[in-house]
């Protein structure tokens, strides 16, 4: 995934692996950290563990839930700060595909 599509090299997954799959129900990958915290979740000798994504999806009665489970932050040096970044831009993205699903303006214009 690309983030950026016109600066590919920035923010993106290259790297990142899909760890399980089950179509229509979920996803889960491994996730490389935004260039903003890159020295916290990918720089260093060795490098951090990835963290984790898992992606669910829930038929209701009027469509499907979506869910984001994001785990494996560290505790320390940068890591809450990178919790509260993942927070926002993961409720962001799910708030954005509500209204692009429902056409409706995306509440969160990426820029």
């Amino acid at each position: 995934m690309f983030w950026q599509p016109d600066t590919p090299e920035r923010n993106n997954t290259i790297g990142c692996r899909i760890t399980s799959i089950a179509p229509c129900h979920y996803l889960a990958f491994t996730w490389r950290g935004p260039d903003v915290l890159s020295t916290v979740m990918n720089d260093g000798n060795p490098p951090p563990p990835p963290t984790h994504v898992t992606i669910t999806l829930s038929p209701t009665a009027i469509g499907t839930d979506v869910g984001v489970r994001h785990s494996g932050f560290g505790h320390d040096d940068g890591w809450p700060e990178a919790v509260t970044w993942h927070e926002r831009s993961w409720t962001a993205c799910l708030d954005n595909l509500e209204a692009l699903l429902s056409d409706q303006p995306m509440p969160h214009p990426w820029s």
